[in-house]
């Protein structure tokens, strides 16, 4: 593998990663028009993470934004949808 092929896994790899931890540790909620969103306050919450999981948690949800993968919500920040299908 050369090292183009080996960086484009990598984000492959990254990018299903931090999908499925939004998937997983969000909480997930249907609005009016049946678009699902995520909450991410819970993986945020320093009453129920350790400071490193929160640390972790910032840095790929502000890589989930930067790649496209989520969209924030207009009024609610803490909201996330899946705006990207990752392969």
């Amino acid at each position: 593998m050369n090292p183009t092929e080996l960086i484009g896994l990598a984000h492959r790899i990254a990018d299903r990663a931090v999908v499925s931890d939004i998937e997983t540790a969000g909480v997930a909620e249907t609005d009016a028009q049946g678009r699902r969103w995520y909450d991410t306050r819970p993986m945020l919450d320093p009453r129920e993470q350790p400071d490193d999981f929160i640390e972790m948690t910032v840095q790929a949800l502000t890589y989930a934004h930067e790649r496209g993968l989520v969209s924030p919500h207009p009024v609610h920040p803490h909201l996330v949808r899946i705006a990207k299908a990752v392969a």
